[in-house]
């Protein structure tokens, strides 16, 4: 999986239901309310993709590449959108 480090309310129930749905060749990207979540799961098929990515590109580049390996898990959760880039973002949220 990636996540992302400023995204303290992914929980770990998010990461399991990821988890349980990645398999080798496939893509998990969870989604909430339409908007793609920032954890997502590659299976093991995907590290070499992902290793050999220019440290400036995101692992959204290999994901939008092999639409036809993605599958979008929807979650009733707003912790897998939401980050912390200005300590309002982390005030906001408490």
């Amino acid at each position: 999986m990636i996540s992302h480090g400023d995204t303290p309310w992914v929980t770990s129930r998010l990461y399991n239901a990821i988890g349980k749905r990645v398999t080798p060749d496939n893509i998990i990207v969870p989604r909430y309310h339409e908007h793609v979540g920032r954890l997502v799961g590659f299976g093991r098929n995907f590290f070499n993709q992902l290793a050999d990515l220019p440290s400036q590109s995101g692992d959204s580049e290999i994901w939008r590449h092999n639409p036809d390996k993605v599958e979008y898990l929807e979650l009733d959760d707003r912790g897998i959108i939401e980050d912390i880039n200005s300590p309002e973002d982390l005030l906001k949220n408490l």
